[in-house]
């Protein structure tokens, strides 16, 4: 694709209509209804690539003695859409998706257990300053207005994409398009019954855990992340998932916005 003029199409179309089963969602920027993208109606997929995961001595040592001793961390969980987090089947079970995993992958490197609060995307960010979490997934972009306030750990690459209806090949005016996140959409694409195409990406962004800032947890997190990375659980997650895609080869901690 002719990304450049890609964009300048985008920026001439005066507006874009809702797909029937897609709402509107930026990475990192909003919430999703997870009925609205189908995804009560997706299961989740059976394999479990972090079974074998144990933990490391070296990197449950840069935590907190406090943390160590309490052994549990408590994390503000927005369940939105797959593959990222959402109920399969529309359960009211223990929630599914890469981001679950990967959290999950994370805490048994650390040797610890998380204490997952349902939260709305929105009211995240804010309780963190509050202690009400220790940190939070939910697809969060690592924007610049957001590193003013919040430390972050990235885990994969992601951002905002296009899809649109199947058989439409271009993004103008009078086209039936919707701009949401690259994995998102790429995930609805994928399903036997879905209705939409994937056009192309638009924005790539950097999405990680979240933390107050100036938080002691950054370094931990990070080794996790890169042990997870280096022994291989990392790729099995994200090939779980089909977001092979938007993989990292390092963790960072508050990278720059990709411009």
């Amino acid at each position: 694709m002719n990304l450049p003029g890609f964009r300048s199409r985008l920026r001439s179309t005066a507006a874009l209509a809702l797909l029937p089963l897609l709402a509107l969602t930026a990475c990192g920027s909003g919430d999703t209804d997870a009925a609205a993208v189908g995804a009560q109606a997706s299961p989740a997929p059976t394999d479990d690539p972090i079974a074998a995961v144990r933990e490391v001595d070296a990197v449950a040592a840069l935590l907190p003695a406090d943390v160590r001793q309490a052994g549990t961390l408590r994390v503000g969980s927005s369940i939105g859409f797959p593959p990222g987090a959402y109920y399969p089947n529309g359960s009211d079970k223990a929630p599914a998706g890469q981001d679950i995993d990967i959290a999950d992958a994370v805490a048994k490197v650390l040797g610890v257990k998380l204490e997952r609060q349902d939260a709305s995307f929105e009211t995240i960010l804010p309780a963190l300053g509050s202690g009400k979490y220790d940190f939070g997934t939910g697809n969060f972009g690592v924007t610049t207005e957001r590193l003013k306030t919040i430390d972050f750990v990235t885990y994969i690459n992601d951002g905002q994409g296009f899809v649109v209806k199947k058989g439409n090949t271009a993004l103008g005016t009078k086209v039936t398009g919707i701009m949401s996140t690259i994995n998102g959409l790429r995930y609805q694409a994928a399903q036997p019954a879905s209705q939409t195409t994937f056009l192309g990406e638009f924005h790539r962004l950097d999405v990680g855990f979240a933390f107050k800032k100036r938080s002691p947890l950054t370094e931990a997190f990070q080794a996790a992340v890169n042990e997870l990375i280096e022994d291989g659980t990392y790729g099995r997650i994200l090939k779980k998932w089909g977001t092979s895609a938007s993989a990292i080869d390092a963790s960072r901690v508050n990278p720059p916005e990709h411009r």
